[in-house]
């Protein structure tokens, strides 16, 4: 398999363990999980197969409904290995005192996996809760609602949206070479919606370092990304992808905090194998929190780099 066809197989299992979940559909679960194995989180580690499917019993016993949502994924696939995380939501329903209500929870799954007959398999699952939030519901659905699932798609739409995945991991983890190879040399940049500069086209090399400084000038971020429309047309593509862009600095207590929702339209172009970006346009519905210090932050970053 190529790297994009690693990358679409595993997202393919997290698709698979997420309906199986959803649905306690035991057989779907088994096709991604290997027999020894292990998955743990806050307060829970179960060992084996067996173990692991009792505890969606026990999900389902606590909760009326769970809906699990995939959001960037990045993994590194080493032979029939990958290792890697992803992003996700989890909303469990319940009935309180006779009330619904949503557990709503922000986690991240670090994953270990092994390939078994061309089929990818999650050898652990480390579930980190990062945020938790409870509100109520206005109206529930019937059971109908959860459909029975057919045919999980493959084909390239996964490939571009995993590119712009990449985009939002790359920030995050700080990794700038990564950030760098999913550019043409050269792209277009369109933030007026949110900065007021205007669009304007720059070097790849030259957005890498800008963007280093400027997230070196913060102390956390988490751009979480969902509900890609991919369109693709021969050798172009065009991903529009929901965003929540949630930036932190340390500096006091608690942190301070700034948040912009929106979405992103991005254009790419097939570059042999693989897809670049050739052009990026946020389009900012809504912002919170204290914007203060992103307009130091590349100032603060300049500096905090030169005293490393």
């Amino acid at each position: 398999m190529s790297t994009n066809q690693d990358e679409a197989a595993i997202r393919r299992a997290a698709t698979i363990y997420a309906l199986g979940v959803d649905r306690n559909d035991k057989s779907h679960l088994a096709q991604v999980l290997t027999a020894d194995c292990v998955i743990e989180g806050p307060d829970f580690r179960s060992v084996g197969i067996e173990a692991n499917l009792v505890n969606i019993d026990q999900l389902h016993a606590a909760y009326q409904r769970s809906q699990h949502r995939i959001h960037n994924q990045l993994y590194v696939v080493d032979g029939d290995r990958a290792s890697g995380e992803t992003y996700g939501t989890v909303e469990l329903l319940r009935v309180t005192d006779g009330r619904a209500e949503i557990v709503s929870r922000a986690v991240r799954y670090q994953d270990e996996l092994v390939r078994d007959d061309q089929t990818w398999r999650f050898r652990s699952r480390r579930l980190l809760v990062d945020w938790e939030e409870v509100r109520p519901v206005a109206a529930m659905g019937g059971a109908k609602g959860l459909a029975e699932v057919g045919t999980v798609v493959q084909d390239e739409r996964i490939s571009v949206a995993q590119t712009v995945y990449k985009y939002a991991t790359a920030i995050d983890t700080r990794d700038w070479d990564l950030y760098r190879s999913l550019f043409t040399d050269e792209v277009e940049m369109d933030f007026e919606s949110w900065n007021k500069v205007p669009r304007h086209r720059i070097r790849a090399d030259e957005l890498k370092e800008n963007i280093r400084g400027f997230f070196a000038g913060l102390d956390a971020t988490q751009h979480s990304m969902s509900n890609p429309i991919v369109t693709i047309d021969g050798n172009r593509a065009r991903c529009v992808v929901y965003m929540q862009a949630e930036h932190f600095l340390d500096d006091q207590q608690p942190s301070r905090r700034y948040v912009i929702g929106g979405y992103y339209t991005d254009d790419l172009v097939r570059v042999g194998a693989d897809w670049k970006i050739v052009s990026v346009k946020l389009t900012a519905f809504w912002t919170e929190g204290d914007i203060s210090f992103m307009a130091d932050a590349v100032e603060r970053g300049v500096a905090r780099l030169k005293a490393n």
